[in-house]
């Protein structure tokens, strides 16, 4: 084993990296239960909080808007303040299966809110984003579909002659067709985004009976 430790270590980062990535999997279960305890126990806390009858009226207001958004995010995955949870409520509730919480989740980085109600916002960059998402989008997808070839050779490689050296090559055609697909996702993520965005615009455009703000640079 100390053999086999020293001879990755002679490849630099890529033999780091998958040491670590022997020693860190085993563990990833431990990990995720000893945040999903701090995540209850945090909960708890809130609770206990709440229920205290020398906290303030303020003070359990807060805890109660706290508490509203942690369930708003864990039940629909939309990280949001407690009067932007009040807007984003009001226009789907308004739209009646137009813009659903699907659209949300995905806009949620253009919407904020303010005293007069919901703020959305296009840049020109997200616009950028947009239009340049087509040629990267699949080129990512070209650089993917091509290390797949070049992995499935190399695992092949790997069986006949299961070598320290087929190793870090596998793993570097792993870390490239990791790198292709994470842009792949990265580019759909910004269009869809942008494209849920215009869906919200479009709609409070033909309902202005719903406060909002909109800042379109498209």
């Amino acid at each position: 084993m100390d053999i086999l430790i020293n001879k990755l270590l002679e490849y630099g980062t890529v033999g780091i990296l998958i040491i670590g990535l022997v020693v860190l999997i085993p563990l990833l279960p431990k990990y995720l239960d000893a945040l999903d305890y701090i995540r209850k126990t945090k909960e708890k806390a809130i609770i206990d909080a709440i229920k205290d009858n020398n906290l303030s009226a303020s003070s359990q207001k807060i805890l109660n808007q706290k508490r509203e958004t942690d369930l708003y995010f864990r039940n629909l995955g939309i990280r949001a303040d407690y009067y932007l949870i009040k807007n984003l409520n009001n226009l789907i509730e308004h739209s009646q299966g137009a813009i659903t919480t699907r659209t949300i989740k995905s806009a949620i980085i253009h919407l904020s809110s303010n005293k007069d109600g919901l703020v959305i916002k296009i840049e020109r960059l997200d616009i950028w984003i947009k239009r340049i998402f087509g040629l990267f989008f699949w080129l990512f997808i070209f650089i993917t579909i091509i290390m797949i070839f070049f992995i499935v050779y190399t695992i092949e490689g790997i069986f006949l002659n299961p070598t320290i050296e087929n190793i870090i090559v596998f793993t570097k055609y792993l870390i490239y067709f990791l790198a292709g697909a994470v842009g792949a996702v990265a580019f759909l993520k910004g269009r869809i985004e942008v494209e849920s965005a215009e869906k919200i615009i479009d709609y409070l455009n033909n309902n202005t009976d719903i406060k909002a703000t909109i800042r379109d640079s498209r």
